[in-house]
């Protein structure tokens, strides 16, 4: 899995497979999104799409604009922090 840690906003993240991975923005505290800091200025995603699979993973930002998840698996505790437009697809 992957660890991406990013201060300032963020255009598009496009992945086939988002497993056992985390993407935090502008936060620090743990994977959960429960019970850490923010940045004063909030960080963004314009679009967050996994075109497979979304798999014991976290996102934490203050705001996802819009989320396109395909076959969440929700078993493996999957954190997902943020105001978010969202829609799932189960294959």
């Amino acid at each position: 899995g992957s660890q991406i840690d990013v201060i300032g906003n963020i255009g598009t993240v496009s992945v086939f497979n988002f497993k056992n991975s985390r993407l935090f923005g502008g936060y620090v505290g743990p994977a959960d999104g429960v019970g850490g800091a923010f940045n004063l200025i909030p960080t963004t995603i314009n679009l967050f799409k996994t075109t497979n699979r979304f798999d014991n993973s976290s996102v934490v930002v203050s705001r996802i604009k819009t989320a396109i998840l395909s076959d969440v698996d929700t078993t493996t505790g999957v954190a997902w922090r943020g105001s978010a437009k969202a829609s799932t697809s189960r294959n």
